[in-house]
């Protein structure tokens, strides 16, 4: 029995693992309650039931356990609690592990995020810069700032220019390709219709072959000042032929009396078909006119109370007859036909064909037309607008204004000096 305490104090004093085998904790209370092979066990003696027990029956009183069984039961129980404690802590270290994993791929896809970003607002800030640049190129504010510092061209620097330029032109290109419209084209590469710097540089350099002896870098600036007059950074046709034309001899080539002399019959030829032209028109109205009956007087003086609210309508202040005249007049040739009087009457006041109808304003036409000519003059039109001026026309006006002021003082002495003005 020594032996077995012993044994038994020896096991229970063991140290318990983190990790107890509950197989092998069975095993072992089974061996401390199975009977040693020196003790000696009673044999069983079954009650027989033809005799009688004589042991009295006695309350069932349990035996208490013994101290091995006690210190086993609670080593038994402290490594159940250090078993789920170590499953507890494993359990939070994985989700602490989960959740550092999750953090941190938060943080790698913050980090990628911010480095995109950057990378994107680096990109754009470049391309911005790049516009920048271009955009300054395009509208020639580049050139602009660089000549800056250029000094402004004298005359006589800009006559010695021209005359350079025009005689590179005249050595290297045939006569009938010196134009300045030709050479605007050759030099506007990019077809924008003005031309850059660079454009002026390859023209001067390539096509009319001006060297940099002839022409320094810091005379070639003050060539382009002397060029864009108004400092847009370009130049279009216009400053071209005006810097041209300074260095240009005066004497004429045969090229451009030719020119002139072609010019000026067309001219003459264009005067002669709108002469013919008129004069076509006004025996087509004559013809026309006559078929209608003049307006009478009633019929007069209601068109010209129209004429006068259409005016009053238009707000157009204090103005004169010959001023009205002279708004019909669109050709300016002194004398009002009857498409342009039908123009002022539908589109300067607004005369519908229900208020003013096209037989209306033929009998109106009719009435104006005195002397029956095909058109109207100013004392034709003056005498109409006097029968019924509205307010803000003057008629006195006409008398200190108009070159017929006498054909309109003479209306009540007599019409034949003022048919003849007209």
């Amino acid at each position: 029995m020594v032996e077995d305490d012993a044994k038994t104090n020896s096991r229970a004093d063991a140290p318990a693992s983190s990790h107890v085998d509950g197989s092998k904790l069975m095993s072992f209370a089974a061996e401390e309650d199975a009977p040693d092979e020196n003790e000696s066990v009673p044999a069983f003696d079954p009650p027989s039931s033809n005799r009688k027990s004589t042991i009295p029956s006695l309350p069932l009183v349990l035996a208490p356990l013994p101290l091995w069984k006690k210190k086993l039961h609670e080593k038994t129980h402290r490594a159940t609690a250090l078993v789920k404690e170590s499953q507890d802590r494993e359990a939070q270290a994985r989700l602490m592990l989960k959740s550092m994993k999750v953090q941190a791929q938060r943080q790698l896809s913050r980090a990628h995020s911010e480095a995109s970003l950057a990378i994107k607002i680096e990109a754009n800030r470049e391309t911005a810069l790049a516009i920048k640049i271009e955009s300054r190129r395009l509208i020639g504010l580049d050139v602009t700032d660089r000549m800056k510092d250029t000094p402004d061209p004298t005359e006589d620097d800009i006559k010695e220019l021209s005359v350079l330029f025009n005689e590179q032109l005249a050595k290297h290109y045939a006569p009938d390709d010196r134009s300045f419209f030709k050479l605007f084209k050759e030099a506007d590469l990019d077809g924008s219709h003005r031309i850059s710097y660079v454009e002026v540089e390859k023209l001067a350099r390539h096509a009319l072959h001006i060297s940099v002896k002839q022409l320094p870098p810091a005379r070639l600036d003050m060539l382009w000042k002397a060029m864009d007059k108004d400092g847009s950074g370009f130049i279009d046709a216009g400053e071209l032929s005006r810097f041209t034309k300074i260095g240009k001899p005066k004497t004429l080539t045969p090229v451009q009396l030719a020119r002139l002399k072609l010019q000026a019959e067309r001219d003459r030829q264009a005067a002669a078909d709108r002469a013919a032209a008129d004069k076509r028109q006004e025996m087509h109205t004559i013809k026309k006119q006559l078929q209608v009956e003049p307006a009478s007087r009633e019929e007069l003086e209601q068109l010209s109370a129209m004429f006068s609210k259409a005016l009053a309508k238009m707000k157009v202040g204090h103005v004169s007859v010959h001023k009205l005249f002279l708004n019909m007049d669109r050709k300016e040739s002194g004398k009002v036909t009857i498409e342009e009087f039908r123009t002022a009457c539908r589109e300067d006041l607004h005369l519908s064909t229900n208020m003013l109808p096209e037989e209306k304003l033929w009998r109106l036409w009719r009435a104006l037309d005195e002397n029956e000519n095909g058109f109207i003059c100013a004392g034709e039109w003056g005498r109409f607008m006097r029968a019924h001026a509205p307010a803000g026309v003057d008629d006195g006006q006409v008398a200190a204004t108009a070159p017929y002021a006498r054909a309109l003082q003479a209306h009540e002495v007599g019409r034949t000096r003022e048919t003849e003005l007209c």
